[in-house]
């Protein structure tokens, strides 16, 4: 049984390793400005500074850091790129909570995902499984290295409730990319956290249109719509007739963050029409009378139908 302990021995040998050889190649940490620029969904590592003893958590990561009096240390963190700008990136911070992933006490499940380098998506910690009533960690992300040398940790977490501002001038390590059958997964879930009203439990509006959310309250980037690639079908009005694949409730509400996405609250019955791959399905909200696409972690099918 795969354990929190367990990953963390494999972690400390993994980032001696990987420390030394990041130490010797740091001329692989390159302004952004200088190459081709980074896409929405890389994965980047950046060298970054923190004063000794503190615990920093600055929300905007610049060039020329400078400490008055303080011995300042170098650590590496992980960030994937959910928009861009012309400035700026706008990044979600990749993180293991030392090892133990979701399962620390304090962290809320349903705002992380498991992301992940290797052919085989890993297992959750026995730590990070739901309680009873919990909702669970959401859909795993799969990223392609540039080096296939390369793997992230086990226990790599990408935590959607935080966002940070990279500017161009960082030097930043291309670590890779996200796969394109995670792309939408990425930026649904990213929007979905973001418009929960409180830890776990999201806010339902039926007929909510795309907002457009970030933290500068500035409309989407074009390169975010592209994202959005499942194939949500044309919306559907209650006279419309439709094929049964199932029947099942809603385990856990769900926001239409994005047009063409099918909200939910906790127990409302749903029709399955089809399914747009392993991890979205395409239903009808039998109480609101209103078709697309959800996901099927949120799901649970009634087995006496």
């Amino acid at each position: 049984m795969r354990t929190a302990s367990t990953a963390l021995a494999e972690d400390a040998i993994s980032r001696a390793l990987r420390r030394r050889h990041e130490a010797s190649n740091d001329a692989q940490y390159r302004l952004e400005q200088q190459f081709a620029s980074l896409n929405v969904s890389s994965v980047i590592k950046i060298l970054w500074p923190e004063l000794s003893g503190a615990d920093a958590e600055g929300m905007t990561v610049v060039s020329d850091i400078l400490y008055a009096g303080e011995i300042p240390i170098t650590k590496i963190r992980w960030f994937v790129v959910v928009k861009g700008g012309r400035e700026s990136y706008t990044c979600l911070p990749i993180t293991t909570y030392r090892g133990s992933g979701c399962g620390k006490r304090g962290v809320v499940k349903s705002q992380h995902c498991i992301v992940y380098s290797g052919s085989k998506e890993p297992d959750p910690f026995d730590e990070e499984l739901p309680s009873p009533g919990e909702v669970p960690m959401l859909s795993s992300i799969q990223v392609r290295p540039r080096d296939r040398s390369e793997k992230m940790f086990p226990a790599s977490r990408i935590n959607f409730a935080k966002i940070y501002t990279v500017e161009h001038n960082v030097k930043v390590y291309d670590f890779g990319d996200v796969r394109k059958s995670c792309l939408s997964l990425l930026v649904v879930q990213w929007k979905w956290v973001l418009n929960t009203k409180v830890q776990g439990v999201a806010m339902v509006e039926d007929d909510r249109k795309d907002s457009g959310v970030d933290a500068e309250g500035d409309d989407e980037h074009e390169q975010d719509q592209e994202l959005v690639d499942v194939d949500k079908g044309k919306d559907e009005s209650d006279d419309t007739e439709i094929k049964l694949l199932a029947r099942g409730v809603a385990l856990w509400p769900w926001a239409a963050t994005a047009r063409g996405y099918l909200a939910f609250s906790e127990g409302d019955p749903i029709i399955v029409t089809g399914w747009a791959d392993e991890n979205w399905g395409r239903g009808k909200n039998v109480r609101t009378g209103k078709t697309g696409v959800f996901p099927g972690r949120f799901f649970q099918v009634d087995q006496t139908t």
